[in-house]
């Protein structure tokens, strides 16, 4: 029955992409006019979150992570009390991220919360920049201040290049540093390794105790 139930939820998520793909010009719309993007950065990133959706919901399992747990509440208040009502909820959970970044999907995961564009960052594993645009695009609230990506580390990989490193050497340097600042606060979890990181955190840069703000600094 269980492999039935599967097979049924994996076909019904393989079908639904290609129509929140197109369900996400709404979103685009909302990111240029509220996140304060330029067309060209806010289409690309909405495809990246749609993607990021849609991959959620076709790793399947029968659990909930922190993405299924913020729609499952906004959906349904909760997970529900028995295993047919956990398991109905969960299908339509999937079943909505599978839709990917429909205007809805942009509302329900990051209109509200304890700290969103943070939410955002560790479940999508996107700069908190983008998320301050997509939780902007989501309440229909022009961001305080335009679109800024991260540095892209140019002047980091000039630097190295001077300092003696072949080209090759100095953009490995920095695609490395690039990727690991980023990771943050997806990488970060509760095991006693990561909790030592987050004392590294907030030792630097500037001594910054609120998680929030030390993404957006190591974000930068």
């Amino acid at each position: 029955m269980k492999s039935i139930w599967q097979a049924c939820l994996l076909a019904l998520v393989c079908l639904t992409p290609a129509m929140g793909h197109a369900q996400s010009a709404g979103a685009v719309r909302r990111l240029v006019t509220h996140g304060r993007m330029e067309r060209g950065p806010a289409r690309a990133l909405a495809r990246l979150a749609h993607e990021r959706l849609v991959e959620n919901a076709r790793s399947g399992g029968d659990g909930y992570d922190l993405l299924r747990q913020r729609l499952g509440v906004r959906l349904f208040g909760g997970p529900g009390d028995t295993r047919a009502e956990y398991d109905a909820r969960l299908r339509q959970v999937l079943a909505r991220l599978a839709q990917g970044l429909t205007e809805s999907n942009l509302e329900d995961l990051f209109s509200s919360g304890q700290e969103p564009a943070l939410f955002c960052a560790r479940t999508l594993r996107l700069p908190m920049g983008d998320c301050d645009a997509l939780v902007a695009a989501s309440l229909r609230m022009d961001a305080d201040l335009p679109h800024l990506p991260p540095e892209d580390g140019a002047a980091l990989e000039q630097e190295l290049s001077q300092a003696g490193l072949s080209a090759a050497q100095a953009r490995e340097v920095r695609d490395a540093m690039h990727a690991v600042l980023l990771s943050v606060p997806s990488s970060i979890d509760e095991t006693p390794r990561d909790r030592r990181l987050g004392a590294l955190l907030a030792a630097c840069p500037g001594g910054l105790t609120d998680l929030g703000a030390q993404v957006r600094a190591w974000h930068l």
